[in-house]
Order: structure tokens, then sequence, then C-alpha cells
């Protein structure tokens, strides 16, 4: 039975795809919560799919899912939605996101109300471009404010001239057990989001000239313009469609010997490159956000420069393939650092102690 002494959380998300890192979170964030918090939900502009909101209305005490519409059509809802919020006194306000409505979503709500929110992407300079005034003043004015990795807590602080606290996004540790057959090609897969930030399109041009009889290149994932008819133009690329849970990725992270994350994305600290990290599989990505933090081993662990021209990149990939060859395929030390810092029970401990438990 639930107790009614729990801190009642009020979650706004301006916005939730059915797949995709801050997605994941919400929802892991939801499912090893829920028993310690009194958990509310708002989310401004859903694509989830059935089962997902069934899952958010069974663990939440109470959900308002506005349904991907017109800007005009959602403001009209999240009034409609705030005027009901308005009547239950939360202990936190968590927000994540660069939405404008997050700041005016706070004014809304009690002013006894803690503002906790959780920023996930890259801090630059070049960045600060994108942020408008209201994101700004959320960074400012938020009572906890969070980062997703140590590099971009520093970040935020030297911009925001303030303290930032360092707790990542959930994860999930998936157990593997491979290893390299040295007489085969390596496996070098990527899965998640497609799309071209993540640099789907560079690994499928460069799948034509890299040397098959030592790697295969391995994609699973879902977009709007990678799709079969895409990667029929790339016989080098094996594409394995969308997968779902966990039960799916453990055979993803079965199949695999390393990952790769091309990205051109403000990544913040891919929960993809966490659930490798997990698995103690060998990673080679760009050099962005947070991903230098997780850096533990200096052959299996290759950090790409970004905006690399497609020859340099087929010759880090060779670099990097060169420097796990005679290697064990699983990595105790990743494994070992994956359950110290960022394990489902570590982090779920350093988010109830924001809230106060």
């Amino acid at each position: 039975m639930k107790s009614n002494n729990k801190p009642k959380v009020l979650i706004y998300c301006t916005r939730l795809l059915e797949a995709g890192g801050i997605e994941s979170h919400v929802h892991s964030f939801v499912n090893e919560l829920a028993n310690d918090l009194d958990i509310y939900l708002v989310v401004l502009d859903s694509r989830l799919n059935n089962v997902q909101k069934a899952n958010y209305q069974k663990k939440c005490k109470k959900t308002w899912i506005i349904k991907k519409g017109g800007f005009i059509e959602r403001l009209f809802f999240l009034f409609i939605v705030l005027i009901k919020v308005r009547t239950i006194r939360y202990d936190y306000f968590y927000s994540n996101g660069q939405g404008d409505s997050i700041s005016f979503t706070r004014k809304m709500l009690s002013k006894k109300t803690v503002w906790v929110h959780h920023h996930h992407t890259a801090v630059s300079k070049g960045l600060l471009n994108d942020w408008s005034p209201e994101y700004y003043y959320t960074l400012k004015n938020s009572d906890i404010l969070n980062a997703c990795s140590k590099s971009i807590a520093e970040e935020l602080e030297a911009i925001t001239l303030r303290k930032s606290l360092c707790v990542p996004c959930f994860s999930y540790p998936i157990k593997t057990s491979n290893r390299f057959n040295i007489s085969s090609p390596i496996k070098l897969g990527f899965f998640g989001r497609l799309i071209p930030e993540k640099g789907i399109t560079q690994l499928c041009r460069i799948s034509k000239v890299l040397d098959p009889s030592l790697l295969e290149i391995h994609i699973w994932g879902k977009g709007e313009i990678y799709d079969d008819i895409f990667f029929k133009n790339y016989p080098s690329i094996n594409f394995h469609g969308p997968f779902e849970g966990k039960d799916e990725l453990s055979v993803v992270l079965n199949l695999i010997d390393a990952f790769i994350l091309i990205s051109e994305h403000p990544e913040g600290l891919p929960i993809s490159l966490l659930e490798v990290m997990g698995a103690g599989k060998p990673w080679i990505a760009t050099n962005i956000g947070g991903i230098r933090d997780i850096v533990v081993e200096e052959y299996r662990n290759y950090l790409l420069p970004q905006n690399l021209p497609e020859e340099d990149l087929v010759v880090h990939i060779y670099n990097f393939i060169e420097g796990l060859i005679n290697r064990a395929n699983i990595s105790e030390i990743q494994i070992k650092k994956y359950d110290e810092s960022y394990s489902p029970s570590k982090v779920s401990e350093d988010w109830l102690k924001i809230f106060s438990i």
C-alpha cells in the first residue's frame, strides 16, 4: 500500500517519443522510483504508444498526456491541464528537455514546490545560440540543476555561474558472454534512433570501402528516412530493424563485438553507450558532451574527433579495430565502473537523495 508521506513529484516532459534517450530515462525513472515517490506526469507532446501510456497510468498517481498536435492546440490543452494540476500541492517539480513551456509551467505551481531541472545535452558556446531566453531562465532559476555527466555539469556551472549536480540517466546492464573470434570479421554495431545526426548516412557510405574480411556493420533502429529501401543501396550493411525491451537488447549486445556512434547530435551521455559499457563491450564514439567521462580503457574506448572527413573516419575505425585484436571482448573494468556509478540501484539512490529520501 502506498504511503501518504511519500514526496509528491510532478514530472513535466515537453515531448516523449516512442523511443529515445530521455524517453528511456523517464520510463525507467517512473518504474524504479514509483515505490518511493508519488509520481504525477504531464507530457505536452506525446508520441507514446498505447502500451507505454498504460504503463505510466499504472505506475503514476495521475497522468496528463497531451497528444501530438499543433502549437495552439497543445497550448490550449496545457492551459486546461494546468488548471487541474494546480489542485495538488507537489513537493517537487522535475523537468527535462529544453522547451520554453517549462518555466511557464513552474510558475503556475506553488512557490514552495522545489524545482529540479535535468539538463541532458552537450553544452558549448555554439549551442548557447540554440537556447531561448525562457530556457536560459530555467537553467538559472531552477532550485536544483542537474546534469547527466560530470563534464556537462562543469560546463553548465561555467555558463550559469551556479552549482550543478551530476546524476546520470537510468540505464540497464545487459550481461554478455561473447569473446572475439579473430578468424572472423569483427561485428561493429549501432542501435538507437536512426536520424542523420547519429551518423547513419556516413556509416553507410564508408561501408562501401571498409574491408569485409576485417569487420561487418550491423544496425538496429527505426527512423523516417532509414528503412529497408534505403539500406538496399548499401549491401554491406546488415540492417535488422527496430527492437524492444531488455531481452531483445541482450540479443543485440551478444551479437556485436563493439559499438559505434558517429554523432553530430549534441549528445549528453547516451544511454546506448551506458548499456554497452554495462555489457563490457568496446566502443568508438564522437568526443562530444559527457561521452569522454566513461572512457576507462585506452583500447576499448576510442574517442573520435568531431566533424571528421569520411576518409579520416575510416582510418580511425581501422585503428580502433587493430587495438581490439587479441584482447578479450568482455571488459570487467568497464562492468565494474558501470556497477559503481551507473547501475539502476546507484542511480536510484542518487535521485532519491535529490528528493530528500
